[in-house]
């Protein structure tokens, strides 16, 4: 019984810390890049201040991109690609309109606490 509460408080602290991390780096792609289209290491870099590990904005993109809350493309080609397919320094990223629809709260994410 006790290791059931125990499980099932990590479980929320975790589900917790996934929205919070994937909200803090929406807020972040919408305040600094609105429509164009960025790099990943110009996230990280103003992400350094909430202090976020790449893993972690990594994550949040690819979760992002599964909902297809973002675009993502090759930066020769320009063709679009899957992030998971390519190295993150080749591709750039993009907000998509469903992203700002729950970037400004026209559409709520229960993964994305913003």
């Amino acid at each position: 019984m006790q290791d059931n509460i125990k499980k099932k408080a990590i479980e929320q602290m975790t589900a917790n810390e996934f929205k919070r991390i994937n909200g803090v780096v929406m807020r972040m792609i919408v305040l600094l890049f609105k429509v164009k289209w960025f790099r990943f290491d110009d996230l990280v870099i103003a992400l350094t201040a909430n202090k976020l590990s790449r893993e972690e904005i990594y994550e949040a993109l690819d979760y992002f991109e599964s909902q297809e809350y973002i675009e993502v493309r090759e930066l020769e080609g320009r063709q679009e690609v899957r992030l998971s397919d390519m190295d993150i320094e080749d591709v750039e990223i993009k907000l998509t309109g469903e992203g700002k629809k729950v970037a400004y709260s026209i559409r709520t994410d229960d993964g994305i606490d913003l």
